[in-house]
């Protein structure tokens, strides 16, 4: 449901507070327990979308981030 939805991008977003950055592989084992792999890639295109997460390849590894709000918004 779209609360269930909500939840799982809420918990998607407070992991990634916590981490900064980090590789998609350690956000999919830790959110594993709660949802599939298919469901977090839909949550994670949609945060992406959104402008609230970013996705970057380094060393060969796809790694996310947290757009501060700042930066979303353009205000400093």
């Amino acid at each position: 449901t779209g609360t269930e939805s909500g939840a799982s991008r809420e918990m998607i977003l407070t992991i990634l507070k916590k981490y900064g950055r980090a590789p998609l592989s350690k956000i999919a084992r830790d959110v594993s327990h709660q949802m599939s792999k298919r469901e977090l890639t839909e949550h994670l295109e949609t945060l992406i979308q959104a402008g609230m997460v970013k996705e970057y390849i380094q060393h060969d590894k796809v790694f996310l981030r947290l757009v501060p709000e700042a930066e979303r918004t353009g205000k400093k």
